[in-house]
């Protein structure tokens, strides 16, 4: 497979859009040359194989996320409460992944923060489905949560 038929698979299974791939691979024919890649077996098999990637990427992405919320610190939050005024320089260096929502109401502000154990759920069911070779389930979202935790204190992660 040629290197420009590669990069159109790639961009097959990023975009989920065979002719726009096709122009970005440089292709100077796009919607001609794409019906006819799309259904040769070798390129169908490595945008499948591209996809399946990509998903696992994502599914990744979506699991640390979660496991960063769980794990953030509410410090920087609490510290809204009190605060006057903040500027933009402020709150770039807060923490606040593990807040929902942020108010200024008449009475003050009101922050709400995300349910842990929801969050928690939402790790453990995403990792039932997990993809091969990996543990998955409860006692895997356990020791992702225990590694993004010592992440974000800044301790040791090989040990988790």
């Amino acid at each position: 497979m040629k290197h420009r038929e590669e990069e159109f698979c790639l961009l097959t299974a990023a975009l989920g859009d065979p002719c726009e791939a096709a122009r970005r691979a440089g292709y100077k024919d796009p919607d001609g040359v794409w019906p006819e890649l799309i259904v040769r077996p070798d390129v169908a098999e490595e945008i499948g194989r591209a996809s399946r990637s990509a998903r696992r990427i994502l599914e990744d992405a979506a699991r640390t996320s979660l496991l960063r919320m769980i794990a953030a610190d509410h410090t920087d939050a609490y510290r809204l409460l009190y605060l006057d005024s903040v500027g933009s320089e402020l709150l770039s260096e807060m923490n606040l992944s593990g807040v929902s929502e942020i108010k200024r109401t008449d009475k003050g502000v009101e922050i709400k923060f995300f349910d842990r154990l929801k969050l928690f759920s939402a790790v453990a069911a995403s990792g039932s489905g997990a993809a091969e070779g990996t543990e998955g389930g409860l006692i895997e979202a356990i020791r992702l949560s225990a590694k993004a935790l010592s992440e974000s204190r800044g301790g040791d992660t090989d040990a988790v």
